[in-house]
């Protein structure tokens, strides 16, 4: 599972990232400052679900299985292993 963790800090949200080898996290990036609307997003190999956890939230089913020629190389040739989740930060 990936799991996100954020920070409250001044407003905006510090982000801090836990996640597995085999696998991006390109959006947000660790250490980046996030509010108002944005996107979760990444790729991860295999991956029969990816769920995003916020805090110590309940974990959110992200949607998997977005065309990635991109990580290809790094997983085995299967091309189906972007996630990418849209979330309001300022919730």
């Amino acid at each position: 599972m990936l799991q996100k963790l954020l920070a409250a800090v001044i407003g905006a949200l510090v982000c801090g990232v836990a996640i597995a080898a085999g696998s991006s996290l390109e959006n947000p990036q660790p250490g980046s400052i996030e509010s108002g609307i944005g996107v979760i997003s990444g790729w991860y190999c295999p991956a029969a679900a990816i769920t995003i956890q916020i805090d110590d939230g309940a974990p959110i089913p992200a949607p998997y299985g977005s065309l990635r020629g991109d990580a290809a190389s790094s997983c085995d040739g299967v091309v189906a292993t972007g996630f990418s989740y849209l979330i309001n930060y300022n919730t």
